[in-house]
């Protein structure tokens, strides 16, 4: 359908505000209308009460003298002539076999804009930790003692991020030698090896020595997403 006189599209509220608008000013026309007939039959009933009470009292005073036959007495009221549609929101008020569903789908093809590119989708926080623990369980599946499950006591013992730094850089060291007992060597090996291919150094070994089995899962996380920056186009 389309809005004679519009720029632009507008909303499908600025539509339906529109379409209300034009309805009650329809509807109080018909109200007018109605109202005007009514009162024509009342006149003319007055009229014709008024002639019947004239004859009863010449029949009551004297003889009957001839009655000229008048032209009948009619209302001088006339019925509008039908509005003609006008096109637009307007003229679906002029078409008995649409529904007002069907009205509000036609008004929503009016106000989408198909020239305008959808909007990007918005991510919660709870959406960028679930893609991010999945993008990390992908690349460090199949390492041995490493489970990662969240942002916190699945990276206490170091396992975690040599599992993850050695996915991206194999040759730096041999993960089977490693020992989840021994956690400082474990952190400060990850770090280091993060840091020369090109991850900056957010955590510090002695501070996750210090956090014990449930580190900070806010600073692991804030971490884990600089390994996400520096290889998520990584094979």
């Amino acid at each position: 359908m389309e809005i004679r006189g519009m720029s632009r599209p507008e909303s499908v509220l600025q539509l339906a505000r529109k379409f209300g608008e034009i309805s009650a000013a329809q509807d109080n026309e018909i109200h007018k209308s109605r109202l005007s007939l009514k009162l024509g039959k009342e006149n003319n009933t007055k009229i014709g009460s008024n002639n019947r009470q004239i004859l009863m009292q010449q029949s009551k005073s004297g003889p009957p003298t001839p009655i000229r036959h008048a032209a009948p007495i009619t209302s001088t009221f006339t019925l509008p002539a039908p509005r003609m549609p006008v096109g637009g929101i307007a003229s679906l008020k002029s078409e008995p076999k649409m529904s007002r569903p069907n009205m509000f789908k036609q008004m929503e093809k009016v106000g989408a804009n198909p020239t305008s590119a959808a909007p990007p989708r918005q991510l919660n926080p709870n959406s960028i930790k679930d893609a991010l623990l999945r993008w990390i369980q992908n690349r460090v599946a199949g390492y041995p003692n490493v489970n990662v499950t969240n942002f916190s006591s699945s990276w206490a013992d170091g396992m975690a991020f040599c599992a993850l730094i050695h996915r991206f850089a194999p040759q730096s060291f041999d993960f089977s030698t490693l020992d989840p007992k021994n956690r400082r060597q474990n952190f400060d090996l990850a770090f280091k090896v993060a840091e020369d291919n090109g991850i900056f150094p957010l955590l510090e070994v002695d501070d996750m020595i210090m956090m014990g089995d449930r580190p900070d899962w806010k600073c692991v996380f804030t971490y884990v997403q600089s390994f996400y920056k520096q290889f998520r186009d990584h094979p």
